[in-house]
């Protein structure tokens, strides 16, 4: 039975992680947006965005519910070389999971970049001059 805690406890650390990545993720997202819109109200969206932050705080926070560290799980002599190889197991599919999210977020970038073009396009064919004028800072 203890074994079999452990691993719940590490996968709930491992979403945990992966949760703080997309928060981290999103701030970055969202901060981009802001900028492309300007000075549109965003106090709403920080609002939420701070909700969001807080929430996943207090998950990290319960006490006695999730173990601190890793190594305290391959301190125990019962079932080590199965919660070690569960261990080994999760951190590569956090490594799989940050490419994953990495080419995600370059992707993204692309297509606001894409996006973003057509826009000062649009607006230099608007104007007649013929010359591209960047709108933004990009």
């Amino acid at each position: 039975m203890l074994a079999v805690e452990k691993r719940i406890i590490d996968e709930m650390w491992k979403e945990l992680a992966i949760l703080k990545d997309m928060m981290d993720g999103l701030e970055v997202h969202v901060q981009d947006q802001m900028q492309v819109v300007g000075s549109v109200s965003t106090d709403e969206v920080k609002t939420h965005y701070a909700e969001m932050q807080a929430q996943v705080a207090k998950l990290a926070e319960k006490p006695g519910e999730l173990t601190k560290s890793k190594s305290d799980l391959r301190k125990h002599k019962a079932g080590e070389s199965d919660v070690e190889l569960h261990a080994d197991l999760s951190k590569e599919e956090i490594r799989q999971h940050k490419k994953t999210r990495k080419a995600s977020r370059k992707k993204a970038r692309e297509k606001d970049a894409l996006v973003q073009q057509q826009r000062d396009t649009v607006l230099a064919g608007a104007f007649g001059s013929g010359v591209l004028v960047p709108v933004s800072g990009s």
